[in-house]
């Protein structure tokens, strides 16, 4: 390849990497497209190429640039980092944990690698793993609101709740338009039952988020607690009404139908949640207790022996 060959491609390169910074993802795309015709195995190019498929839900796509990109640089930690992250998402969590320990053991400032190592950590179920990798993440970025949250959320799910409670503040005063540092404060703040600041916090998050119907639910729990279980219904109702196949969903609303005596609809809100979910144990408890609030033994003692499988089954893993 020419020197003049070689400075045009590294031109089209660095002005790939600014349309991909604008979020200009169809002329980054075809930048990087154009750099990988003439040397297929840049892996520069490859790594970037990969990064722009993961933030776009590509994800397959992704994998192959970036298994790529790390077989023509594998001391690269960059992407090392990145097919870490796009691994956890297909439930690859071996390899996924192996490319983001290689990327912190080359570079162990790279406080990225350390917060997608933690969670990949969260998903193999090792909790006091994921808690050192995200600290060691806060220590080298500490005014990350997206390390702050998942430290809040990591905390909460160790019942920490006073820990989780400051990190999660933290992350709202950094980024007050996070809806995932808001909801995941809202969830602290009802484990606290401070269920008005609860209720504002997920208030705030729909504002941002309006299409989450994940946070929605939430709010119909909140509400339900706080014994104001017309809301709530109405809740769980304009959710289902966006995702109609959501068994989470169908199973808090079946809680609240439950609480409001309406014990015909949250049994078939019930039952409608573990057909779509068969292996939720949420769902399966709420259908045993249905059954047995309604005097139906024989159903309920089925629905109990399925939910005390379902009960080993996730302990086993």
């Amino acid at each position: 390849m020419s020197d003049e060959s070689v400075n045009e491609m590294q031109a089209a390169l660095a002005l790939a990497i600014d349309y991909h910074n604008a979020d200009d993802v169809e002329n980054a795309s075809r930048l990087y497209m154009k750099v990988l015709e003439q040397e297929p195995t840049n892996a520069a190019a490859l790594g970037m190429s990969g990064l722009l498929c993961l933030q776009n839900g590509q994800v397959d796509a992704a994998l192959d640039f970036l298994q790529s990109a790390t077989a023509a640089d594998p001391k690269e930690p960059q992407h090392l980092n990145h097919l870490g992250a796009a691994l956890v998402q297909v439930g690859q969590l071996d390899d996924a944990l192996s490319a983001l320990r290689q990327s912190v053991a080359i570079n162990e400032d790279y406080f990225e690698a350390h917060f997608n190592l933690a969670i990949a950590l969260r998903a193999a179920g090792d909790a006091s793993g994921a808690e050192i990798a995200i600290e060691k993440a806060n220590q080298l970025s500490p005014k990350n609101a997206l390390i702050l949250t998942w430290r809040g959320r990591l905390q909460f799910e160790a019942g920490r709740l006073q820990e989780a409670l400051e990190s999660l503040m933290q992350a709202t005063e950094i980024d007050d338009q996070s809806s995932e540092a808001l909801s995941t404060l809202g969830d602290v703040l009802v484990e606290m039952s401070d269920f008005q600041m609860a209720e504002r916090c997920y208030r705030e998050a729909l504002n941002i988020s309006p299409q989450s119907t994940a946070i929605q639910g939430r709010l119909g729990s909140c509400l339900s607690h706080a014994g104001k279980n017309d809301a709530a219904r109405a809740e769980f109702e304009a959710a289902l009404q966006s995702d109609p196949n959501s068994g989470q969903l169908w199973n808090g609303l079946a809680l609240v139908l439950s609480k409001m005596g309406n014990d015909e609809e949250a049994l078939e809100a019930a039952k409608k949640s573990v057909d779509l979910n068969a292996e939720s144990v949420d769902g399966q408890r709420t259908l045993a207790q249905l059954y047995e609030s309604q005097g139906d033994t024989e159903k309920a003692m089925q629905a109990t022996e399925r939910l005390q499988v379902l009960i080993a089954a996730s302990k086993a893993e």
